[in-house]
């Protein structure tokens, strides 16, 4: 009996122990304890604090009505090192190609834990944080939206771009939701005032071959300084996407072609900043002064681009 019976024919039996096969599968084999190995220290922690400090820890706030003071302190501190550990998941899940969605309570206890407090600006922050590293998706946007009905605050849309840059504006992501779309998209293409980029480079990126676009929408409109401090490992961008290839390309330019070809929405998105470090209608510009695109359209030397550097688009 054994193995073999399970063929009928010697041509299948042979087919087992064709060689290239064997190969494969001991590659596969080596790949994935690779990957365990990686992931299991991590996953172990993440899991066990969550179970032990995270769903007790809320019990134990919740029961108390004391959402300010050491216990909600500690608490908060808790979910934001918990978040870190699921970012450090993430990233070795998507290296070996074993990413899926996941439920973060983290995020959900910690923008729980803000609305309590009514600091609605940072409950919304970790609601965009979250949704943005896809987790908690459909009850992050649902708590957003509640939050921000909660805000309640009326922005006036009329505002002019240049009067706007003008002055000292406080961020607010309630404010954003109800910016014109049209302003939003200008205010994304200037680039911040030299106080505030030079603060964010000399703090983040002050070793980085290249520095990262700032846009005037990040100054006025966001709450990224805020987002950094909580989230660090999502918000910084890394130096190797602003590390240009041999060809005096960026990652970012990589996944322009792709957006040029195969989506192309009205709208750029503001990933290009905040994950590429770039300002698309700049990088548009010398992407076509240098023969990659042509009326909208990629060129050969674009498409070969696309095709050579195109782990860019897999990794996004």
């Amino acid at each position: 009996m054994g193995i073999f019976n399970t063929f009928k024919n010697k041509s299948k039996q042979h087919q087992l122990f064709d060689s290239n096969d064997w190969k494969e599968r001991e590659l596969q084999t080596e790949v994935f304890n690779k990957y365990q190995k990686e992931l299991d220290p991590i996953a172990k922690k993440y899991y066990k604090q969550l179970q032990e400090e995270i769903k007790p820890g809320w019990s134990q706030l919740f029961k108390s009505k004391e959402y300010t003071g050491t216990l909600a302190n500690n608490y908060e501190k808790l979910c934001i090192e918990n978040i870190k550990l699921y970012l450090q998941m993430v990233k070795i899940e998507k290296k070996y190609n074993d990413y899926t969605s996941k439920r973060v309570l983290a995020y959900e206890r910690l923008a729980m834990l803000y609305e309590k407090q009514k600091n609605y600006d940072k409950a919304i922050d970790v609601c965009n944080e979250a949704i943005k590293n896809d987790a908690s998706i459909e009850t992050m946007k649902a708590k957003r939206n509640s939050l921000l009905n909660k805000t309640n605050k009326n922005t006036s849309n009329s505002v002019n771009i240049k009067e706007t840059t003008k002055k000292k504006t406080s961020s607010n992501p309630s404010k954003r939701q109800q910016l014109d779309p049209y302003l939003m998209d200008e205010a994304q293409k200037i680039e911040a005032s030299k106080e505030y980029c030079n603060m964010i480079w000399d703090k983040y990126y002050s070793d980085y071959p290249e520095k990262p676009f700032i846009s005037k929408d990040r100054e006025l409109y966001s709450t990224w300084l805020k987002q950094v401090e909580m989230f660090p490992l999502s918000s910084i961008i890394s130096k190797k996407i602003m590390t240009r290839f041999d060809s005096g390309l960026l990652p970012g330019h990589i996944y322009m072609f792709h957006w040029i070809k195969n989506i192309h929405r009205k709208r750029v998105p503001s990933y290009f900043e905040y994950k590429y470090g770039i300002c698309f209608e700049k990088e548009y510009n010398f992407l076509v002064n240098n023969g990659y695109i042509k009326n909208n359209v990629l060129t050969s030397l674009g498409e070969a681009a696309l095709l050579k550097y195109n782990d860019v688009v897999k990794n996004h």
